[in-house]
């Protein structure tokens, strides 16, 4: 398993690394124009500090510092961790792929993520990642994320599968949820509280739905 789980994780960074040079500059800005990630997945305050888990070249990072937020970043691909370390005066980690290595406990009021799970189609690596992000969360603190949701992505594995066989990310093989309440579950079990939920069309992306989730640590 610890051979599959790295062959994977190796598979996501050579491609997010390879890939760094097309997204500066470009990196889906377009996105920052979805009101539902500002509507939905953060607070109105504009304060407090905040992590973006799959942070590209920075994208959301730079939009949550213009909104007030105190927000650093992290990422699988160093290249693209290199590039934002050079763009925004802020602190930036180099993931593993399969947690939050190096990034501190207890230190965040929220976290944030989108168009990032999504393309994890590797069950028990999101669910790692998912106790992770509640490791580094302050007591108290929240976690907003977006996944895909509903049946209809070309390239997309049930919620449970463990496709560490993918020879793709990014779109490349996904995966897809149908029944929101497999994700809650999961997000109870590691600890996470008022946990809510919306459904709305996707943005520029092969996946039917949208779900956004918001949960609170305790």
């Amino acid at each position: 398993m610890t051979r599959a789980r790295d062959k994977y994780k190796d598979m996501q960074k050579d491609f997010y690394n390879k890939e760094s040079a097309n997204m500066r500059g470009i990196d889906h800005k377009f996105h920052s124009g979805n009101p539902n990630y500002w509507n939905i997945l953060l607070p109105p305050e504009g304060t407090g500090s905040v992590l973006d888990f799959g942070c590209g070249t920075g994208r959301s990072v730079g939009h949550l510092l213009e909104l007030g937020y105190d927000a650093e970043g992290c990422d699988i691909s160093s290249e693209n961790i290199d590039y934002c370390r050079g763009e925004y005066p802020v602190k930036f980690y180099v993931t593993d792929g399969v947690s939050l290595n190096g990034v501190p406990s207890n230190k965040y009021d929220l976290v944030v993520s989108t168009i990032t799970l999504q393309h994890i189609c590797v069950y028990e690596i999101r669910l790692a990642i998912l106790k992770d992000i509640f490791r580094v969360l302050k007591k108290g603190g929240r976690l907003s994320f977006q996944m895909g949701y509903g049946n209809g992505h070309p390239n997309s594995v049930g919620y449970y599968d463990n496709h560490y066989e993918a020879e793709g990310t990014n779109g490349g093989e996904d995966v897809e949820i149908l029944d929101y309440k497999n994700l809650v579950k999961d997000l109870e079990q590691i600890g996470f509280e008022n946990i809510q939920h919306k459904i709305r069309d996707s943005f520029e992306d092969s996946h039917p739905k949208w779900i956004f989730i918001k949960c609170g640590k305790p």
